[in-house]
């Protein structure tokens, strides 16, 4: 699943650098922090860790514009539940592709600040079969701030808060190694929540 994100989100790219007119890439570094949920029995944590990754913007007008972001977090989860049989601890990453709308607010020519909420979804994966991995719909809302240093260059730094969505808050399956996945459910969402900063190249011709 996550190879057929990774697949999308670059067949996109192409697909609108060919098209495109008013395209922006950005390429991001920074650190998505820790939460905890409750789950049936127990707990469960997703660490914080390195998060990195790339979105494209397409710019509607000066003040609107739709972006395709895809990022991975590198982090650890752990989950027990004595009454389900869960103790899992492991190495896993968040990988999120999410679409929406960002509004664009400029201050000056220099500076433009910009926020919007994206939806598409979510993959958790871990490392050595620790548990299977884990699809959901996902959200995200985030806002920043961007500095132009030139005609095609400028510097954005940005806060987001992105989170799976399900009918009843957060919900996760574990398969801790025995092949057969266990339901493990809690009632309060997921959320990840982090900053990044890096660089964005203007396509426009």
């Amino acid at each position: 699943m996550i190879r057929l994100l990774t697949v999308v989100f670059f067949l996109s790219l192409f697909t609108l650098t060919v098209h495109s007119q008013e395209l922006d890439l950005y390429m991001f570094s920074g650190h998505t922090f820790g939460h905890s949920f409750p789950i049936s029995g127990g707990d469960a944590r997703i660490f914080g860790g390195h998060t990195y990754g790339g979105s494209m913007s397409y710019n509607v007008s000066d003040y609107y514009a739709f972006e395709l972001i895809f990022s991975r977090q590198n982090s650890r989860a752990t989950a027990f539940s004595e009454q389900a049989g869960i103790d899992v601890d492991a190495k896993m990453s968040s990988n999120f592709i999410l679409l929406g709308g960002n509004r664009l607010m400029p201050i000056n020519e220099k500076a433009i600040f910009h926020g919007g909420i994206k939806l598409g979804a979510v993959v958790y994966a871990a490392r050595f079969n620790a548990f299977d991995p884990i699809t959901k719909f996902a959200a995200g809302v985030g806002g920043g701030f961007r500095y132009i240093l030139s005609h095609q260059v400028a510097l954005r730094a940005q806060a987001h808060l992105n989170f799976p969505v399900t009918d009843i808050g957060a919900s996760l399956w574990w398969s801790p190694g025995s092949g057969t996945s266990v339901g493990v459910a809690g009632y309060t969402p997921i959320i990840q929540f982090g900053f990044t900063a890096g660089v964005m190249l203007s396509l426009s011709r």
